[in-house]
């Protein structure tokens, strides 16, 4: 080999030695500036996960403190309203002990009163509301209603009617009924020649009857209502010869009710003390009964 040859390898290795360098440099300083990078990348991210971290400390503190507050609040309102309940009670009794027993017994009596008037009102209210309610339609609207079975008397005597006293017959029987007309049908028929009234329909009745007595000879009046010839009400009241009440038109008065089974030529009378004199008025005299079932 000669010196030129020589020369050309030398240069050949030298220069892959420099740039295996300049390789091996630029690796390093790009392996640091990776290493730079991150650290800042981590110490950005750290800085950030503690101010994340202090935030939340902050709310928690400020919950903690209004749920604190909060609580003495309602606390404190408690024993205040509780307070305030003892005091108007004491009050209240302290009242009440002041005023006469004449005062007391009067704010009972008004608040019985106003308690009497509240359920009235309630009363009237649902009522109202009821009727209110659309009615449901008829099934069979064609069909005709039935008519209330129902009847009422009073005594008309014959000689006219401004005539207000008559006695019962020899036998106790009181005479001359007359039916008062109603909207309804009438359950029974009055036979004057009998004296008695006479069913026409079957069914369970509710009966009233009333006989106003103008008798002061007399120490006991009665009042008897038989079906069919059997008793089956009475009214007796009794009087005392001295008793002064005995002068009382208050308290001549007979009276009987009840339930009645009718069936048809059932016949009802209406019986008292013989040649009792009597009280017509049609508002103190009168007999009447209306269907139930």
């Amino acid at each position: 080999m000669d010196v030129s040859m020589i020369t050309k390898v030398w240069r050949m290795e030298t220069t892959q030695i420099l740039d295996i360098y300049i390789a091996i440099r630029t690796s390093q300083e790009a392996h640091k500036l990776q290493g730079s990078c991150s650290k800042v990348t981590m110490s950005r991210w750290r800085k950030k996960g503690a101010g994340k971290r202090t935030l939340l400390l902050l709310i928690l503190l400020a919950l903690v403190l209004g749920g604190t507050a909060l609580c003495l609040a309602s606390v404190n309102l408690i024993l205040t309203t509780t307070e305030w309940g003892k005091s108007l009670h004491q009050g209240q009794v302290l009242l009440h002990q002041d005023l006469p027993p004449q005062q007391q017994q009067l704010d009972s009596d008004t608040q019985i009163y106003y308690q009497n008037v509240w359920e009235k009102q309630q009363y009237l209210y649902q009522k109202l509301r009821e009727k209110s309610r659309p009615k449901r339609a008829a099934k069979n609207r064609n069909k005709r209603k039935t008519l209330l079975s129902a009847a009422h008397y009073e005594v008309r005597l014959p000689r006219g009617l401004g005539q207000t006293e008559m006695n019962a017959d020899k036998n106790g029987t009181i005479l001359h009924w007359a039916e008062v007309p109603l909207n309804s049908s009438s359950p029974i028929q009055y036979d004057g020649k009998r004296g008695e009234f006479i069913a026409n329909q079957r069914g369970l009745y509710y009966l009233y009857c009333q006989v106003h007595f103008n008798e002061a000879r007399s120490v006991y009046i009665k009042l008897d209502l038989l079906l069919d010839g059997s008793l089956i009400f009475r009214c007796l009241q009794e009087y005392s010869t001295t008793a002064a009440s005995i002068h009382d038109p208050k308290l001549k008065s007979c009276a009987v009710s009840g339930l009645i089974a009718l069936r048809p030529n059932s016949s009802l009378r209406l019986r008292t003390i013989p040649d009792a004199s009597l009280r017509v008025d049609r508002f103190l005299t009168y007999f009447g009964l209306f269907q139930v079932h």
